[in-house]
């Protein structure tokens, strides 16, 4: 029986991946690129918490932060990774903690259009962002991060946060990028959490029909409970699962709960992690076991954090370092799935990435188009175009297969020429990404590697 965490649809390749904090925060002599590296042998999924520089002369310039462009830029130039890219919560309201709170940057819509177009330039290109950008989050925990009840601004918040989430799906639709999921984290979800409640209701009312099939998704955020004395210190895992458990009955599948962060800190022990860790693992497995999929998580952290506070934030990381900050594999005793990076299986017609098979057809004139079916029903249907042109197959070639050729998630499509040889158009839904030829004649041999 399938667990109902298990989303009918993700827009990621893989069951879970890896937080990541690309600020050095006390990780002197760190290397974003061993970093990475680290994390890629065991996780094709990243999430990240920043998008632009802090301490710019004009903050309603948006200009890409530093780090995460190192980090961008290796996510663009490595196939097969995902990112899922969060912004600072000044975002969503500026100052506070001791200054009066304000409306948040991505309230002006002439901000996000700058945005969008400074996420294009740090990817190098639209395309490099559509294949390797699968989901942005306003903020982190956007509950415990903005005005609290009580401060003269707190309701207007929720009013920030919608506005915000509008903006910028308007000026992703506008960039051309429009199939880019936004959503963001909640911290601790509850009835009487009106920021919580709120933001997960307006997502929920607000998700676009192309994000994702048009199933809604919000990141929820949980730790094991200890006492006041110490915070996240239980090894107990099973209230986390009640607590992920709980929100899939609250939201009657009108909303997917993805996990945005969970894990254990070794400040309460190296084998307190261990036990923690174990227990996820085996209860994800359990989850694999009955069809290949998770729920999708997101472990927290990748590295310990030196200069975080209070202490128990230092230790988070799953990967160990030597001295000087340089990563040397899993933190003694860790394990995570075998299956970590190993992509989901997909249907082989699968245009659109949504875990149901879609229809290719053929006119007589050579043109191609897409079904885009989901449960039976045929949700859209579009020619198949490369550059904004119609693509149109040669005289005489013919569909031979379909399949993630290029394993990006996407089915391709391979064409037989009236001579025998083969072709491979690499798809991402109805756009043609790139074609080439892949046997000018047909020998066997060549064949058989390509279909198999």
């Amino acid at each position: 029986m399938t667990d109902p965490l298990v989303p009918s649809k993700t827009p990621f390749n893989y069951n879970i991946g890896v937080n990541y904090e690309s600020w050095e925060n006390g990780r002197t002599g760190y290397s974003i690129t061993a970093d990475l590296n680290q994390i890629a042998q065991y996780f094709g999924l990243i999430k990240t918490y920043h998008d632009v520089a802090v301490g710019t002369a004009n903050p309603n310039i948006p200009q890409i932060d530093p780090t995460q462009q190192q980090v961008i830029s290796y996510v663009a130039n490595t196939p097969n990774v995902q990112l899922v890219m969060g912004t600072l919560n000044s975002a969503l309201a500026q100052d506070g903690f001791g200054k009066p709170w304000s409306a948040g940057l991505m309230t002006s819509s002439a901000y996000t259009d700058s945005w969008v177009q400074m996420i294009i330039g740090a990817f190098g290109s639209k395309q490099a962002v559509l294949t390797h950008l699968k989901m942005i989050l306003l903020g982190n925990e956007v509950d415990a991060n903005g005005p609290p009840p009580g401060d003269p601004v707190f309701g207007s918040y929720q009013g920030w946060i919608n506005e915000a989430f509008n903006n910028l799906a308007a000026s992703l639709q506008k960039a051309g990028l429009g199939s880019i999921p936004v959503s963001t984290s909640i911290a601790n979800y509850g009835p009487t959490n009106a920021i919580a409640v709120g933001t997960a209701a307006y997502i929920q009312q607000n998700w676009s029909s192309a994000w994702d099939g048009g199933m809604p998704i919000v990141y929820f955020n949980q730790y094991t409970p200890g006492p006041p004395s110490a915070p996240m210190s239980g090894t107990d895992y099973q209230p986390v699962i009640n607590y992920f458990e709980s929100l899939v009955t609250t939201f009657n599948g009108k909303l997917e709960p993805f996990i945005g962060e969970t894990g254990y800190s070794t400040y309460y022990g190296q084998a307190n992690q261990i036990t923690v860790y174990n227990h996820i693992v085996s209860w994800l497995n359990s989850q694999h076991g009955s069809g290949g999929k998770t729920v999708p998580l997101f472990a927290f952290d990748a590295f310990d954090q030196p200069t975080r506070t209070p202490a128990l934030e230092v230790n988070f990381g799953i990967f160990a370092e030597n001295p000087s900050h340089q990563p040397i594999g899993l933190k003694p005793g860790l394990s995570l799935p075998s299956w970590s990076k190993a992509p989901i299986v997909k249907l082989k017609s699968d245009f659109n990435n949504d875990f149901s098979s879609d229809i290719l057809v053929q006119s007589a004139s050579g043109q191609v188009g897409v079904w885009s079916v989901d449960e039976a029903q045929v949700q859209s249907m579009s020619l198949v175009t490369q550059g904004g042109n119609l693509m149109s197959a040669a005289s005489g070639w013919t569909v031979l297969e379909s399949g993630d050729f290029n394993g990006d998630g996407y089915a391709d499509i391979l064409w037989q020429t009236p001579g025998g040889g083969l072709a491979v158009w690499n798809m991402q839904g109805a756009q043609v990404i790139s074609s080439s030829i892949a046997c000018p004649r047909s020998p066997l041999t060549c064949r058989r590697a390509i279909v198999r």
